[in-house]
């Protein structure tokens, strides 16, 4: 599978990107999980966000870690995301044309750490000046690779007393100061 710039995303066992659609109002795709043959799922999955369905599905832990890496590997896929989130009350798509799937991935990887539902947006900002860096390749391929090394050392520390992944870096999202409340201590 191919993403806008041309690099690979190969095949996942647990995510998929959806059917681009076209119309103007939720014009883009979104990562999805990978839903297993069963006899009715009919729409228990469209007012669920990831957390959710994967309790639904009875994920273990090492599925979890597993879509954790999967989640990363959406790097450089440029193409408009319209994955609707629980956001402050309500189900919205971000209406930016600087939320991709690549920045959707980061942002689902990072609420995967979550429990309830965290105050955050999904807007990369730079911590310092809080300007909106979600449309800056060189900045998401920066927090891309703080991401993968998180991935690595919490791998290697079978993810006990977890921290989000972007604390101590120059970035951060949108609201997310103050949410550690909402962070799982261990994954």
């Amino acid at each position: 599978m191919k993403n806008k710039v041309g690099s690979n995303v190969r095949q996942q066992k647990y995510l998929e990107k959806t059917a681009l659609i076209r119309d103007k109002r939720a014009y883009g795709q979104s990562i999805v999980l990978i839903k297993p043959p069963a006899e009715n799922w009919a729409d228990d999955f469209i007012a669920k966000d990831d957390r959710a369905i994967m309790g639904t599905l009875n994920f273990t832990r090492e599925m979890r870690i597993q879509v954790l890496k999967e989640l990363l590997s959406y790097e450089n896929d440029t193409v408009k995301s319209n994955k609707l989130f629980y956001i402050r009350g309500r189900w919205k798509n971000v209406e930016s044309k600087d939320f991709t799937i690549e920045v959707e991935a980061l942002y689902s990887f990072t609420r995967m750490l979550t429990r309830d539902m965290p105050r955050m947006l999904p807007v990369l900002i730079e911590r310092k000046t809080g300007k909106n860096i979600t449309g800056e390749r060189k900045k998401i391929a920066e927090i891309y690779a703080i991401y993968r090394k998180w991935l690595k050392k919490n791998e290697k520390s079978n993810f006990q007393h977890i921290q989000y992944p972007l604390t101590g870096t120059p970035f951060d999202w949108d609201g997310g100061e103050g949410n550690d409340k909402y962070l799982n201590k261990a994954f």
